[in-house]
């Protein structure tokens, strides 16, 4: 027996290593060629001061949950992955992308694994596999350095868990497919809704597999509330933070109403017939396979969520699934495949890919079912259309590929705060080792966090006691400005400034040749 599983064991490291590989050269290229958006960077602010002094831009302790801006709190995993990062190099746009590349790409070894598991072949599970890879969403959001792949990558590692259960004695496989569960609280708000979704699927699986014991369901409660307890402790400690968010996602109003009375009015006809109505909508095809999502951070407009091939290999794999197979891993990938909207649901957003990208994975996983059915069939135009579907989206992902490295970057600047990063790097370089002050102007949005990130990238941090935020819309206030000043400003001021004896030393352009900031000085 060892003789045998050892070659096994042996090819699918092989295989996994090359997925890893492949992923990371990917996935990596040019991370920094579109500008970081502020979530990116109030996160690597946070994570870099976690990696520096052991407490986050607030001043907590290693905490479990991070005040941001408002009402808006982030959740730490994503932020003490990045902090490992950043113990050794300062915070740059690779480097802060970095760990969600690693998370992507770990998503797509899963799949491979989930696909072995399901479809008893490496073909298909390879396949499987180079789908989630080609995937235009999750190409996008494994080169975001945000948190919404994290709740991602643990219901993966569940799922493959939870199709390893064969009889009540693996108790601990149980154990560990709900503390992952339990685990993913601290990945994503929406995680909130996911994770006990998939606790209960857990629980109605093993009743499925025909466990009546109470051990299994046990193992499985245990391991999901433990890794929760200080998530609860936590809020236990913080009873504001539940209202400010209920109130940042608009759920009810939580200065009004309790949570039974917030619970009553989104279980209401008007609340059920609106997210009912959101929940369709994704699975639009307009959404899923031509315009993607509406913000053009989370899409291109070039590609929907999906390739086209998946229109046809979708819902054939749910046909095979749900009705030739209806094993339970079928079960189980068409159960989940319909529940993960229902954190996005919640929260009534429609369109936003980013709040259910639970979504790709089981898609890819499905469509490989819808691939195997075409494969089998007694027909061979239907192997035909197979082949001819699966040729297809290399070569649709290689078009999206290039416009996302070329067109995407000057239809998208705006969704990504302007080039700040030229404006700010520019004011550093000029400065040099002058002792002249900085004035930065406070209508240039997010620019607080901006600039302690790239001093930090730059390391120059000492021209923090030499930075003055400056209203420029208070009459005189460019005289503030003395002479050897270096000021940024939004291109639409620079008019004025000129006026004030100001001088124009650099224009930041934009990908499309537009001026949105300027450097100056007196």
């Amino acid at each position: 027996m060892m003789g045998a599983a050892s070659p096994r064991l042996a090819r699918t490291s092989l295989m996994v290593a090359i997925i890893i590989a492949a992923g990371i050269g990917l996935y990596s290229w040019s991370l920094d060629r579109l500008y970081l958006v502020h979530d990116e960077v109030i996160y690597a602010l946070n994570a870099h001061a976690i990696a520096t002094t052991g407490r986050d831009l607030s001043g907590q302790f290693l905490p479990i949950s991070f005040p941001v801006v408002g009402t808006f709190f982030a959740t730490p995993m994503n932020i003490y992955f990045t902090a490992l990062f950043l113990q050794w190099a300062p915070p740059t746009e690779v480097i802060v992308r970095l760990p969600s590349v690693v998370v992507g790409v770990a998503c797509v070894g899963l799949v491979f694994l989930i696909g072995r598991r399901v479809f008893k072949t490496d073909a298909l599970a390879l396949l499987a596999a180079a789908i989630l890879a080609l995937t235009p969403a999750h190409f996008i959001h494994s080169r975001l350095g945000t948190d919404h792949l994290y709740t991602v990558v643990l219901m993966l590692a569940w799922l493959l868990c939870l199709l390893e259960v064969t009889n009540d004695r693996q108790l601990w496989r149980i154990g560990v497919a709900s503390a992952l569960l339990g685990l993913g609280v601290y990945s994503y708000l929406g995680a909130l809704i996911t994770m006990p979704v998939c606790f209960v699927i857990t629980l109605v699986t093993l009743h499925r597999m025909g466990f009546r014991s109470r051990q299994p369901y046990l193992a499985a409660a245990l391991g999901f509330v433990l890794p929760i307890l200080p998530f609860l402790a936590w809020h236990l400690l913080h009873p504001d933070q539940y209202a400010r968010q209920i109130q940042m996602y608009g759920l009810y109003d939580s200065g009004r109403l309790g949570p039974a009375a917030g619970a009553k009015q989104l279980a209401s006809y008007a609340s059920v017939v609106n997210r009912v109505s959101v929940y369709w909508d994704y699975f639009n095809p307009s959404l899923l396979f031509f315009a993607g999502d509406t913000g053009l951070i989370n899409g291109t407009r070039y590609a929907g969520v999906f390739l086209w091939p998946l229109m046809v290999l979708l819902p054939a794999g749910l046909y095979r699934l749900a009705v030739q197979q209806r094993s339970r891993a079928a079960w189980l990938l068409v159960t989940c495949m319909a529940a993960s909207p229902l954190a996005a649901t919640l929260v009534a957003e429609r369109y936003r890919i980013n709040r259910a990208l639970v979504m790709l994975p089981l898609a890819a996983l499905v469509a490989t079912a819808g691939a195997e059915m075409l494969f089998t069939a007694r027909r061979p135009v239907w192997r035909a259309v197979a082949i001819a579907l699966i040729a297809l989206m290399p070569l649709q992902f290689a078009g999206f590929y290039r416009d996302y490295f070329v067109a995407y970057p000057a239809r998208s600047y705006s969704w990504f705060e302007y080039n700040i990063r030229g404006g700010m790097e520019e004011v550093i370089a000029r400065h040099g080792g002058v002792a002249s002050p900085i004035f930065i102007a406070n209508n240039i949005q997010w620019a607080d966090y901006y600039w302690p990130f790239y001093l930090a990238k730059q390391g120059r941090q000492d021209l923090h006691a030499r930075t003055t935020y400056l209203d420029l819309a208070v009459p005189g206030a460019s005289e503030s400005v003395p002479p050897g000043g270096i000021l940024l400003c939004r291109a639409a001021d620079v008019e004025a400034m000129k006026a004030a004896g100001l001088r124009e030393l650099r224009a930041i352009i934009e990908p499309d040749g537009s001026q949105s900031f300027a450097v100056m000085r007196r």
